[in-house]
């Protein structure tokens, strides 16, 4: 046995050839960032080791960091989409849009490493749930106008 500042460390966890981390979060931007602490304004986690074997997969030799969430939650009744333009407000990116290769939700698998940020959105709103992705272009539309 031995403890979190060894088996979380960067260099462990880099030098573990095909290593796959695969993390859940709360919602995703569509830039690929990823809230795993905050639910409406309040603190429901912490991030955990999820940052540290994120980065540790995504520099690992053949390694692959997976976040894998559904595409849409009931709130009171209504449906919402966990996959949004940008994190909530009062969120915080656990995961950075770097630290992030892929991600699934019942509708497919968005490949986000080495996509620009153009080709991250489009593969997000790819698998976002259906009754939302017209929304989520609309809104990526107007955020790409600015970039």
């Amino acid at each position: 046995m031995v403890g979190c500042e060894v088996t979380h460390d960067l260099a462990t966890l880099m030098n573990m050839r095909g290593l796959v981390a695969v993390n859940s979060a709360l919602e995703v931007d569509l830039f690929g960032q990823c809230n795993l602490e905050h639910a409406n304004g309040r603190a429901v986690s912490g991030c955990g080791g999820a940052p540290d074997f994120a980065r540790g997969a995504r520099m690992a030799p053949g390694g692959l960091s997976v976040v894998a969430l559904n595409a849409a939650f009931s709130s009171k009744g209504k449906a919402a989409s966990r996959i949004l333009p940008t994190l909530s407000s009062n969120a915080v990116a656990s995961l950075s849009r770097v630290d992030v290769d892929v991600v699934v939700t019942e509708f497919g698998i968005a490949h986000l490493r080495g996509r620009s940020v153009h080709e991250r959105a489009e593969a997000l709103i790819g698998v976002a749930a259906p009754e939302f992705r017209d929304e989520l272009q609309a809104a990526w539309n107007a955020i790409a106008a600015k970039l």
